[in-house]
């Protein structure tokens, strides 16, 4: 009885591997199919009126699909890397700094935008993430969005600036003190 239950172990287990290799097979064959379409826009975008041209392409359906299907193939083993991986090949630093979630201040929100509804899309269809919520896609994207201004070099410019200003400060209390 025991070597039956055996069996059956295995060939359980025999099955659950060849249904992922056949999903990794799929998932190849539709990111060969997907990066060779041409939208005629370039990424990662880098202003607002690239993200302005790709949400007007993205109100045509098939472009929508095609780009969901484009940007599964970035993939990502959690919902995390996923999201950011999506969101660097999108958009590039100067473009991400003019965008915030809301819309606050001067800058655009991405929750109103189709771009948002591709990620979303696009995240819940990698195999790590179908259990994606929207409101953990969201604090992701909300916290890239927020410290886009440190990438690239950003935040050792503010820390040098902030040196600078404060060697500035000591140095004009110094010399009021010697004017004493």
């Amino acid at each position: 009885m025991t070597i039956l239950e055996d069996v059956k172990g295995q060939v359980r287990f025999n099955t659950k591997l060849l249904q992922n290799v056949l999903e990794k097979i799929e998932a190849t064959a539709t990111c060969n199919e997907n990066t060779e379409v041409d939208l005629g826009i370039e990424f990662p975008l880098k202003s607002l009126e690239g993200l302005q041209s790709l949400e007007e392409q993205l109100e045509c359906q098939e472009t929508t699909k095609i780009m969901v299907g484009k940007l599964v193939c970035i993939g990502g083993e959690n919902v995390q890397t996923c999201v950011r991986r999506i969101l660097s090949f999108l958009m590039a630093t100067p473009l991400a700094t003019q965008l915030n979630w809301s819309g606050k201040g001067a800058k655009k929100g991405l929750s109103t935008t189709r771009v948002k509804d591709v990620i979303m899309k696009t995240v819940r269809k990698n195999r790590f993430c179908t259990g994606a919520t929207e409101s953990e896609i969201e604090k992701i994207i909300k916290d890239w969005l927020r410290y886009a201004k440190d990438r690239d070099g950003g935040r050792r410019e503010r820390e040098e600036k902030k040196k600078k200003e404060q060697r500035n400060i000591s140095e004009d209390a110094d010399h009021q003190e010697a004017t004493l």
